[in-house]
């Protein structure tokens, strides 16, 4: 049995989304596939709105140990920084500052990768300033995309080049013209765990063709 669990924030968690957000529709996904494999997933969304990665922190092991079974643990971490780099109006700086996102993401990873035989790493995405700089409910604290930005170029670095993050916060000239505008509303398709099903699906396919080739053409001896 292959158990999935999900840290994030209020995307995650699926908050103002009728069908609960991509965890939510990665979970119908992986229902639909167990249903019809042999495989067996079971995906628990752990996000929390407002969530930083000091709170993360605060939780992850606590939440890990009831759910896992010691066999196929696989942890998807939305620790992008967007909550954390949000800015005080007043002050201009940041709820959690850089230096100490750093840190924790290290943390989180490290704890991560010690209980889990698979771990994925999602970057924040981008925001429309013009709704949420100051944010309706905290008036007192807005989203900035350029903030954002350097907290997302903080997990890549945190998670190099053989593990990259799923990247979802645009860079360069992408960015620039987002700059103003409302992002496009899309449905997120997660590609990773999709081709990872995709694969699996492939292979039981290939050694099915294989067993037939076999029986109607055993071989010699």
């Amino acid at each position: 049995m292959v158990r999935v669990l999900v840290f994030g924030s209020s995307v995650d968690h699926g908050f103002w989304d009728e069908e609960g957000g991509w965890v939510q529709r990665l979970r119908r996904d992986l229902d639909r596939y167990s249903m019809k494999h042999e495989d067996d997933y079971s995906l628990y969304n752990l996000s929390i709105s407002g969530d930083t990665t000091e709170r993360i922190l605060d939780r992850i092991e606590n939440e890990i140990e009831p759910r896992n079974n010691y066999e196929d643990l696989h942890i998807y971490l939305e620790i992008g920084g967007l909550n954390d780099s949000q800015v005080e109006l007043e002050t201009g700086e940041n709820w959690i500052p850089p230096g100490e996102y750093s840190e924790n993401v290290e943390k989180i990873i490290q704890i991560a990768e010690e209980c889990a035989e698979k771990v994925v790493l999602f970057t924040g995405r981008p925001v429309d300033e013009s709704k949420v700089y100051p944010m309706p409910w905290k008036q007192t604290h807005g989203y900035k995309n350029s903030e954002a930005e350097k907290y997302a170029e903080i997990l890549r670095k945190k998670a190099g080049r053989e593990k990259p993050p799923a990247d979802r916060f645009p860079r360069g000239n992408q960015q620039r013209r987002m700059e103003g505008k409302t992002p496009r509303r899309r449905t997120p398709r997660h590609r990773r765990p999709q081709t990872a099903l995709q694969n699996r699906q492939e292979k039981t396919e290939r050694r099915k063709i294989n067993t037939r080739k076999l029986v109607k053409n055993p071989p010699d001896g």
